[in-house]
């Protein structure tokens, strides 16, 4: 099954927009990036988001401390792990999760066995892991 999130969001007609357009899954950027919120801000877009409208705040090798802070008080459903976390890292923050994966190689699938998030998106060989679209890894390691 496809689901469709759409990430970035700054500005409550975008947020609007998305939900009547039936998305799954809205993303909220808290890593540094031109899309980049604040907690406040997100709080303040996530209330025009709907309970059936899954709440992604996407982090780069951010602080336990900082991603804890938004998922509860924006609130947010998974946090979305797109840098160089380790499983440990992960293991240690203990939320619902996405990891996003560059997959250059057979050894980068491989290497997905160790991670346990709820869901894995992976990036294409040649493209960047941070600020690009991902696709969703589906099917056996």
């Amino acid at each position: 099954m496809t689901k469709v999130k759409i990430c970035g969001l700054m500005e409550p007609p975008h947020v609007q927009a998305a939900v009547e357009a039936g998305v799954d899954a809205v993303g909220f950027v808290f890593a540094p990036s031109r899309r980049r919120v604040a907690i406040e801000q997100a709080k303040e877009l996530a209330r025009l988001v709907p309970d059936h409208v899954i709440k992604i705040g996407v982090f780069v090798n951010a602080e336990r401390e900082e991603m804890e802070q938004a998922f509860l008080e924006v609130p947010l459903d998974y946090i979305q792990y797109h840098g160089d976390e380790t499983v440990e890292f992960m293991e240690f923050v203990a939320l619902p999760s996405i990891k996003v994966l560059s997959v250059r190689d057979v050894e980068d699938v491989k290497e997905r066995k160790r991670f346990k998030p709820n869901m894995f998106y992976s990036i294409p060989l040649g493209q960047n892991s941070v600020g690009v679209a991902a696709r969703r890894l589906i099917g056996a390691y």
